[in-house]
């Protein structure tokens, strides 16, 4: 599981994250709108439209987070990855923390507009090209 904070005290930063969540899951525009609604209304808006989705939900003062299962984007080169983070707008606008599986360069996001991040996991081979690419996220 992913998780995704959104600090509702800044509605700058939730606007194109809603969207986002809103498209992610199939969530009716109609259902939430989150710039009118209080963060205990939004809360349990989300909250109650989660079992129909695969995401759950938890309030923590004002910050709102969503746990859900991350899409896989399978990268087998160097250049494969380059061009998934340059093409790809969640990844260039949303994704800070990246987190690489294995040697076939399988690479998993979460989202977070808090922190830019990159963690390491088995594929230490692309360590180095990967601190490069970090340079330009």
């Amino acid at each position: 599981m992913s998780t995704l904070q959104i600090n509702l005290d800044k509605p700058q930063n939730i606007s194109v994250i809603i969207n986002y969540i809103l498209s992610k899951f199939h969530i009716p525009y109609s259902l939430i709108s989150p710039l009118e609604l209080s963060v205990e209304e939004f809360f349990h808006t989300v909250k109650n439209y989660c079992e129909y989705v695969n995401f759950s939900v938890e309030l923590k003062e004002s910050v709102l987070i969503l746990y859900f299962k991350v899409d896989r984007i399978h990268c087998h080169t160097a250049n494969d990855l380059n061009n998934t983070l340059k093409s790809n707008i969640i990844l260039n606008s949303l994704v800070d923390n990246l987190y690489i599986d294995g040697d076939s360069f399988a690479l998993s996001y979460s989202f977070s507009y808090l922190n830019k991040t990159i963690y390491y996991d088995r594929a230490s081979m692309v360590k180095d090209y990967l601190n490069q690419v970090a340079l330009r996220i």
